[in-house]
C-alpha cells in the first residue's frame, strides 16, 4: 500500500497545476491524519 501511496502523491503532485498544487496533497493527506488519529 506505501508504495502504491507514494505513486499516486508523485503524479498528481507533479502534473496538477502550482495554484492547485497543495489543496490537492493536503486532501490526499486527511485519510492518513485521520486514520492515525482513530488508531490512537
Amino acid at each position: 500500500v506505501t508504495g502504491q501511496i507514494t505513486l499516486v502523491f508523485t503524479y498528481l503532485g507533479e502534473f496538477q497545476p502550482c495554484i492547485y498544487r497543495d489543496r490537492l496533497l493536503a486532501w490526499l493527506e486527511l485519510p492518513w491524519a485521520c486514520g492515525l488519529i482513530v488508531i490512537t
